[in-house]
């Protein structure tokens, strides 16, 4: 989604280009990904719609107003044949009839939506006469230059388990932890992500990021996803991360996405602000997630230790995983992002997270991860960092 709407509304003709080609990219894999999730049948979910057709089909009102808006079809028969047929097919049922917007309603709010994002291309050429330069993507800030190397960590459980990974990545640690928790023993496996391993690659193809799990020969992708799989397939292994309750499990998964969509969203501009002022910026964007992240650990916890309650959960994996993070920033820029006058329950919730077993089994040296951070850093992060 997000390469698609950047191929259309992209400030520039160079942005514009490589976010189609990426477009493109996501759509060949989603073609196989269809092949392999509907084994020959009508939908992703097989015979009948599933979870996948439901997400993907929610943009199908978009997919055909494009083609008017942007003169370019997002599925097209000749280049994506499965997933052309299965539009057709889709926008049949009678549920999807009765939900979609109509075209030409879709249609004119576009038409919008494109003259609002060109009056921001334009502003932001004319900041850019002024030499105000504007935040540019950088590369992603884990950018190993480790060898690949495998050792294995012994605990219970019968399974073959093998996790692909990087030291420094805290979605690694979010999958060690639960492994952890759950008392499994895995084969963990150091990719050097700049010498990408076939194995690697043939695991993960679309997105080739860590962390992989590696289940008797299937791979699993994206750590909050891994996590849940992990919990799901061996429920009666150490302690129960999601909640049994359906609207706990909900609200937990609520925080756990928030966590990723706002707070280390967020969190990872300060990383990449090419100002001082750049960079405060964002980290006042980072402490307002962080306060609201305050009552996420109250409405949780219910007054217990943990977003789990007595126990660790789903919401205290994801987060617990960012604990060394949280500590190096303290260090890089003299802000502590869990401040005991401001935001308490995180405050407190950290000193006894970062005491469980498996966290001091886990958790990456907080020296360790400030030197390897400021390798990334641009020059006034770096100099501020320095001066701290």
């Amino acid at each position: 989604m997000p390469s698609w709407q950047k191929a259309s509304l992209g400030s520039t003709e160079e942005e514009k280009a490589e976010a189609l080609k990426l477009t493109v990219e996501a759509i060949d894999n989603l073609e196989t990904a269809f092949k392999e999730c509907s084994k020959g049948k009508p939908f992703f979910g097989g015979d009948a719609v599933g979870y996948l057709d439901v997400t993907l089909g929610a943009v199908v009102g978009w997919a055909r107003a494009g083609e008017t808006l942007f003169g370019r079809k997002l599925f097209d028969a000749t280049k994506s044949p499965l997933l052309a047929a299965w539009m057709e097919r889709f926008v049949a049922q009678d549920a999807v009839k009765a939900v979609l917007p109509e075209n030409e309603k879709l249609i004119e709010y576009g038409k919008m939506s494109i003259a609002y994002h060109a009056q921001r291309a334009a502003a932001a050429a004319a900041a850019a006469k002024n030499n105000i330069s504007p935040l540019s993507d950088r590369a992603n800030l884990l950018n190993p230059t480790s060898n690949t190397h495998t050792h294995t960590v012994s605990m219970a459980g019968g399974d073959e388990l093998k996790m692909l990974g990087m030291w420094a990545s805290p979605y690694v640690s979010r999958v060690k932890l639960a492994l952890h928790l759950k008392g499994l023993s895995y084969d963990y496996i150091e990719e050097d992500l700049a010498n990408k391993s076939d194995l690697f690659l043939r695991s993960n193809p679309v997105h080739k990021t860590v962390p992989v799990l590696i289940h008797n020969g299937h791979p699993i992708c994206e750590s909050s996803i891994i996590v849940q799989y992990i919990d799901e397939t061996f429920p009666d292994a150490g302690v129960s991360l999601l909640p049994s309750d359906p609207y706990d499990r909900a609200v937990a998964r609520f925080w756990a996405g928030f966590i990723d969509d706002q707070l280390l969203a967020a969190w990872r501009m300060v990383y990449r602000a090419k100002t001082v002022e750049e960079r405060d910026e964002h980290m006042s964007r980072t402490l307002a997630a962080v306060d609201v992240l305050e009552g996420g650990l109250k409405e949780c916890s219910k007054g217990k230790a943990f977003f789990g309650g007595d126990s660790v959960g789903y919401v205290d994996v994801v987060l617990g995983a960012l604990v060394s993070w949280v500590h190096a920033n303290d260090v890089i820029t003299g802000t502590k992002l869990f401040d005991a006058a401001n935001t308490p329950l995180l405050a407190a919730w950290l000193e006894r997270f970062g005491e469980l077993e498996a966290a001091k089994v886990v958790l990456q040296d907080v020296d360790r991860v400030v030197e390897y951070t400021k390798k990334f850093l641009p020059e006034a992060n770096v100099t501020a960092a320095d001066n701290q």
